[in-house]
């Protein structure tokens, strides 16, 4: 199966994936703080959390926040 539901029956292709980041961990960072803001502002952000995200999912045409953790996601890989 090429795809993998990030939450909510939200489906990604595994081709498209680029990385799967820790939110709390990352958005420490100015860099990915300005990559979330441009990703926004381009109306590239999807979330599929009813719930606080745990999760950045990096895909070629999206940036999805996740409820799932990093390690459950990658656990459906």
């Amino acid at each position: 199966m090429n795809y993998i539901d990030i939450s909510n029956k939200v489906y990604i292709d595994k081709d498209d994936l680029i990385c799967i980041l820790d939110l709390d961990k990352t958005t420490v960072s100015k860099t990915t703080r300005e990559f979330l803001r441009k990703n926004e502002k381009s109306k590239r952000i999807v979330s599929t959390a009813h719930d606080i995200p745990k999760s950045i999912v990096v895909t070629q045409d999206k940036v999805y926040l996740a409820q799932l953790s990093v390690l459950s996601l990658k656990g459906r890989l």
